[in-house]
Formats: C-alpha cells, sequence, structure tokens
C-alpha cells in the first residue's frame, strides 16, 4: 500500500500473501520513499477514434498515424492483419468481440471491437 506523507515522498506498506489465510508472517515493514516514487515525465492517454463500433463489417479508424493494422481474438490469436488504411473491411470475420492492434511510430494502441 501506499500512502501520501505531505508531499515530500511516500510511506510504503509491505507484507507477504501466499493466499488468503496465509501471510508471511504477522510483522508488516513499513518504508519511507522521497520525491517521486511513480514518476512518469511524458505520459499522454492516446485513444483511437474507431467508428461505428459495434460494426457489421465497415470501420473507420481516425486520428492516428499507423504503420500496422492487426485483429486478433479473444485468445489472442492473430485473426488478420492489414495494411494502415483509414476504412477497414471486416465483414469476412465472424460475428464476436476483437482486440484490434494499431502500431504508430509513437506508440500501440490495443481497442476493442464487436463485430454484430
Amino acid at each position: 500500500m501506499f500512502y501520501e506523507s505531505g508531499g515530500d515522498g511516500f510511506e510504503i506498506h509491505i507484507t507477504a500473501v501466499y493466499g488468503v489465510e496465509s501471510t508471511e508472517s504477522g510483522y508488516m515493514e513499513t518504508q519511507f520513499a522521497q520525491n517521486n516514487l511513480l514518476n512518469v515525465d511524458r505520459y499522454s492517454k492516446q485513444k483511437a477514434l474507431i467508428y461505428p463500433n459495434p460494426t457489421t463489417g465497415i470501420i473507420n479508424i481516425g486520428n492516428v498515424n499507423l504503420t500496422e493494422i492487426a485483429i486478433f481474438d479473444t485468445s489472442g490469436k492473430k485473426i488478420k492483419a492489414m495494411a494502415p488504411q483509414a476504412q477497414l473491411d471486416l465483414s469476412d470475420i465472424s460475428k464476436g468481440i476483437y482486440l484490434m492492434k494499431l502500431v504508430s511510430a509513437d506508440a500501440i494502441l490495443v481497442e476493442k471491437i464487436v463485430i454484430k
């Protein structure tokens, strides 16, 4: 667990848990970490514009400069790989829930899509 301590760091409470009723011991250690323990300098949440979703087959992709597109089923099996384009025809894929991996020079985005 992390607890903020007046803005100058964090108190970290540590114990090992092995199961519902089993811990390493009854002792819990507390450490103090100064400065920014969890800090990412350049974080920006990116999301692709995908519509319509759910779709009957044709899907549009906007606001991303893509280098690769791949479709995966929920078990992680790659179903289809495509060249980057603004409109995809997925009508040859069975109805269901899939993951679309969008690769650009800056990021890899994974979006859930539903084919109905």
